[in-house]
């Protein structure tokens, strides 16, 4: 439940990190391990996940709204894709 909204996590091990229910709304997490993380329920409008690794990340009931994420991210499969997708999440692939 912590409040991270707008923080600047660049290529963070956040690694098997409790993040449920925390607010990252608009935080930068490009390139961010996010290995094992547990952000279920969080709040992730807006933030930069571009290259993040998602292996194993829980992301059940999070808000993705605007966020963006990479097609190629460690851990991004076709079902999360479209799962992200269909909460309207960005996709920007180079």
């Amino acid at each position: 439940g912590a409040d991270l909204s707008g923080a600047y996590l660049e290529e963070t091990d956040l690694s098997e990190a409790d993040l449920s229910g925390a607010d990252l709304s608009g935080a930068y997490l490009s390139g961010a391990i996010l290995s094992g993380a547990d952000l279920s329920g969080a709040i992730l409008s807006g933030a930069n996940l571009r290259g993040a690794n998602l292996r194993g990340a829980k992301l059940e009931n999070s808000k993705v709204i605007n966020t963006k994420f990479s097609s190629n991210s460690q851990g991004m499969n076709e079902q999360l894709k479209q799962d992200l997708i269909q909460q309207r999440a960005i996709f920007e692939d180079s």
